[in-house]
């Protein structure tokens, strides 16, 4: 079954993304905590400038145990008019860990939408990936023990790809403070 990014947070937040996360591969996982506030790990400003208006509306989720691979979820929702970005940090009991659970083909097996595409990026993290469909786009990297998603969605101004420069930026700041 295909999710959301990471599974549920658009359906408890936004409502309006249908970019699918890499987290929700295997089931278990030695529970680690984040220790990660993830509305710490973008720049306000930046995300006024990739959501084309101001962040109206910030809403952060505890931490909490993610449902399709047992590692421990805190996410962040930036909302700016009817678009949103989501920034989320999976945290696992190792690196091989987070590893073991990212794939490309995994990543694409999570997408819903039209057009789906994922691609590899190097240079990122560990390892990364940029994922697109008609309706969102999304940077998922992994960092050690760490699984970082940075997603947007919504009603955009421009076709989703076209967001794949500013939402990169957002993800090297982002992965430079985990």
């Amino acid at each position: 079954m295909k999710r959301a990014l990471p599974r549920g947070i658009i359906r408890r937040t936004a409502g309006c993304f249908l970019v699918g996360s890499l987290l929700g591969v295997l089931t278990g996982s030695a529970f680690a905590t984040t220790g990660i506030d993830p509305a710490a790990l973008v720049i306000k400003a930046e995300l006024t400038s990739v959501l084309g208006q101001p962040v109206t509306k910030v809403v952060p989720v505890p931490e909490q145990t993610d449902d399709d691979t047992g590692g421990r979820l805190v996410y962040c929702t930036f909302h700016g008019g009817q678009s949103a970005v989501i920034v989320s940090v999976v945290s696992f009991s190792s690196a091989k860990e987070a590893q073991a659970r990212m794939s490309k083909q995994q990543a694409m097996e999570r997408l819903e939408g039209d057009n789906a595409q994922v691609i590899e990026e190097k240079g990122l993290g560990d390892r990364a990936y940029w994922a697109t469909t008609d309706q969102g786009a999304e940077y998922i990297l992994i960092k050690g023990a760490r699984v970082l998603g940075i997603g947007l969605g919504g009603k955009l101004a421009q076709t989703p790809a076209s967001y794949r420069e500013a939402l990169r930026a957002l993800a090297v700041g982002a992965v430079a403070k985990l």
